[in-house]
């Protein structure tokens, strides 16, 4: 990016700020994936195979009743990558790559989302194929209405491939309701400094 006449200091600064907001994304993905791939006991489903903690009160005898415990399925990470014209095929490739290291991760069906001024497509994937097949878009960029309604979905976060390249009223406006995970390509705008979310770097 060229500063034009910009102060050096001035420019040092910016480029020190571009620094300080880029965090190695497989690190992020990796902590974000670990805390969610797990069953929490105590609050949503029935499981017959984990006895209650109350069970010993009950007994352990063949005429006792069986006290079954209860798990919580952890919500998954909504997918959701900027399709608008400003995102070429590379990067348009590249955010497919990083997705699929999530759906791997996760080693279960989620959802995805390819957004431009809106949500164009949709649904839950298993595959990078499926998801390819949904990223057609063009035009301009308008992502925050789109992440509200995903996060009506109540997701623990949503991550959000896109180069950046967006309104200081998207990277500014309201936050959503979950946390977000900005995942800024390699040729995106690098001091993108929105006012929420956790904004990650893709590099070679």
């Amino acid at each position: 990016q060229e500063y034009g006449n910009v102060p050096g200091d001035l420019k040092r600064q910016a480029q020190e700020r571009a620094r300080t907001v880029t965090l190695d994304w497989d690190r992020v993905l990796m902590r974000y994936m670990r805390r969610l791939n797990s069953i929490q006991r105590g609050r949503a489903d029935y499981l017959r195979g984990r006895l209650s903690r109350r069970q010993a009160a009950l007994g352990f005898g063949p005429n006792s009743p069986i006290l079954p415990g209860t798990v919580a399925h952890q919500a998954d990470p909504i997918l959701m990558v900027d399709t608008s014209g400003s995102m070429n095929d590379s990067e348009l490739q590249r955010a497919a790559d990083e997705c699929e290291k999530v759906l791997k991760s996760a080693g279960r069906p989620l959802h995805f989302a390819a957004v431009a001024t809106e949500i164009r497509k949709e649904g839950r994937v298993t595959t990078r194929k499926q998801m390819v097949k949904m990223m057609h878009g063009g035009g301009g960029t308008r992502l925050l209405d789109a992440m509200h309604k995903l996060a009506r979905r109540n997701p623990p976060c949503i991550v959000v491939h896109t180069d950046g390249w967006l309104s200081h009223s998207e990277m500014h406006g309201q936050a959503p309701r979950c946390p977000v995970i900005w995942c800024i390509t390699q040729y995106g705008a690098k001091n993108f400094d929105p006012s929420f979310g956790t904004v990650v770097h893709i590099n070679n």
